[in-house]
């Protein structure tokens, strides 16, 4: 009895050292997750190769980049080394050789991700992290938000006269006045994406959401399309405006 009993318990710990010990092995390896050719070199052509160590079924940690080509390597580490679904994309912002696009989901609350581009040789050429968003927001008379650029003092004002009572009533008085001065939030950039400009050039789109009351009450987007002009992105054409419902 006591050798049945004893030969079950082998069997289970075969099982489950079977079960557990590989997967756990292969969590902890690291893999490649993309590679693109690009002309980092030109007029030679070059491979990127984005690489991390999976941690959950689309989570990643420790991301690296390794660019090789025209004799040069060069290994890339995000300043922000971990994310959902990290990605790729070879475009060229100067319109002379390619560049890397990084991004990868943030996996928390208000979609944010983490964006950035490098060139060749390593150089980091955007952070959303460290982007600027060139607004301040706050609540105006008349159920509206007032939101300005810091840079030009352009103006727009969104709307919310078709929030319900429930809600307007926490910051107006019957008569559409406020009850007291109360500031909106402006993320920093939360969703970036490269778009195609012209002969071969492309830009940043980049997204800010206006909060109100709470992280969740968003009231509205701004939206600014960027170039790369003298080693950084700078804005040259904004949106600022709301869901049509």
């Amino acid at each position: 009895m006591k050798k049945a009993i004893f030969c079950i318990l082998s069997m289970f710990f075969v099982l489950v050292s079977g079960a557990f010990g590989p997967a756990a092995h292969a969590a902890s390896e690291r893999v490649v997750l993309q590679r693109e050719t690009g002309e980092f070199f030109p007029p030679e052509r070059g491979v990127a190769e984005l690489s991390a160590v999976r941690n959950g079924e689309i989570y990643f940690q420790d991301i690296r980049i390794r660019v090789a080509g025209a004799g040069e390597k060069t290994e890339i580490r995000p300043a922000e080394d971990g994310g959902y679904d990290p990605f790729l994309q070879i475009v060229s912002f100067n319109g002379e050789s390619d560049q890397i696009f990084y991004g990868a989901d943030s996996g928390g609350s208000g979609g944010f991700g983490f964006y950035f581009a490098y060139d060749a040789q390593g150089k980091e050429l955007f952070s959303s992290q460290k982007f600027a968003v060139p607004y301040t927001a706050a609540y105006a008379d008349g159920f509206r938000v007032r939101v300005e650029n810091t840079e030009t003092g352009d103006t727009v004002y969104l709307d919310l006269s078709g929030r319900d009572e429930s809600y307007l009533s926490q910051i107006y008085n019957a008569d559409g006045t406020l009850i007291k001065p109360l500031s909106c939030d402006v993320s920093g950039a939360n969703a970036v994406s490269p778009f195609y400009l012209s002969e071969g050039r492309y830009g940043l789109e980049i997204y800010a959401r206006v909060t109100g009351l709470y992280n969740a009450d968003v009231v509205g987007w701004i939206i600014m399309r960027t170039s790369l002009e003298g080693g950084a992105f700078e804005p040259f054409f904004s949106v600022v405006g709301a869901y049509g419902g």
